[in-house]
């Protein structure tokens, strides 16, 4: 007899085979574009992740300061705070005018400040940006050492409460 190639024989009937990481990653990232369309379109305002990728890991093939990213992300999405991140869904076809969306329906900015984000013509954008829509400011410090942003996030965030995050931290700690 042989098997059904739509039925899987009687030992594994009813499983499905894990997912790989891909497929996880991009499975999820559109489930959190039609969020954030969902959202935009009821005006359900979000909490916006600004952030610049950070340098590649050639052996993960993965951005360092997005990885950190993507676990705040996560855990504000546990704690079921809307968010948008850009990889998550946030960015369609033009990026200024995704980026312009996500920060007209931000309720709060986060930024994930570094010496990587002043150097980032699209973060010195976007945080212009948030600055002449007079958005709420929560900012984040990623880089350790004495780091003290300046320019324009420098200028922006002066005055702010900061919150420090590092890769060593645990999700609840973010």
């Amino acid at each position: 007899v042989t098997p059904s190639p739509t039925r899987l024989p009687a030992p594994y009937s009813g499983r499905v085979a894990p997912e790989s990481r891909a497929e996880e990653e991009a499975r999820s990232s559109e489930v959190y574009r039609e969020l954030t369309k969902l959202m935009s379109q009821r005006g359900i305002q979000w909490v916006m992740l600004s952030y610049c990728w950070g340098q590649l890991d050639d052996a993960s093939g993965k951005y360092d300061l997005q990885e950190m990213v993507l676990r705040v992300f996560r855990e504000l999405i546990r704690r079921r705070i809307p968010v948008w991140m850009d990889i998550m869904g946030g960015v369609s076809a033009d990026i200024n005018e995704a980026m312009s969306s996500a920060v007209d329906n931000a309720a709060v900015v986060v930024p994930v400040l570094c010496e990587a984000y002043e150097k980032s013509r699209n973060c010195k954008k976007e945080i212009s940006y948030v600055d002449a829509k007079e958005k709420p400011i929560v900012p984040i410090m990623a880089q350790g050492g004495g780091y003290s942003p300046s320019g324009a996030a420098g200028l922006i965030t002066a005055g702010l409460l900061w919150t420090p995050i590092g890769p060593g931290m645990s999700d609840r700690e973010l």
